[in-house]
């Protein structure tokens, strides 16, 4: 029994080793090709975004830094966080998916697209403004018109090492 633990321990933690090791190391992208996705931005959504230079660690194992071209703001009028995304990424058709930086939920979408040694992560996601919503009220129940939702939307621009 002691050796049936001992071994599932040593197994765990060489996958946690071996996970640490396979992480992808990225940094920001060119200075120009981080403000070309700013005007892209700007040209889908119609607001001025903020282009800066951040640290991120995102599943699974991308860690490093990026350019983060983000916005916060309410007036946005789009039907939902999916709509958001997927208009930013028609920008984008000759790249490929990648499927293990996918999130979603109510209020939430995250899309990741590659090419070459480039990946681009979009987050858009939004709030209900204070008092819209019952306190105990999901996002998917809370009706807000989109153009009051209080919206924070981010793009980070990384390349990974070769």
């Amino acid at each position: 029994m002691r050796r049936t633990i001992a071994a599932g321990l040593l197994l765990s933690v060489a996958c946690m080793l071996g996970r640490e090791a396979a992480a992808e190391t990225v940094r920001p992208m060119p200075e120009d090709a981080c403000k070309a996705i700013g005007q892209l931005f700007s040209a889908d959504l119609g607001v001025q975004p903020s282009i800066t230079l951040v640290s991120v660690k995102r599943a699974p194992d991308i860690a490093g830094r990026a350019c983060r071209v983000k916005w916060t703001g309410s007036g946005l009028d789009r039907e939902d966080q999916v709509h958001v995304v997927d208009q930013f990424f028609k920008n984008y058709l000759d790249w490929q998916p990648d499927f293990m930086v996918f999130r979603d939920g109510p209020a939430l979408e995250v899309q990741a697209f590659r090419k070459a040694q480039e990946l681009i992560v979009m987050s858009a996601r939004w709030a209900a403004p204070n008092g819209a919503c019952k306190p105990d009220e999901s996002a998917a129940a809370c009706k807000v018109p989109p153009a009051q939702r209080i919206w924070t939307i981010e793009v980070d621009g990384m390349t990974t090492q070769p």
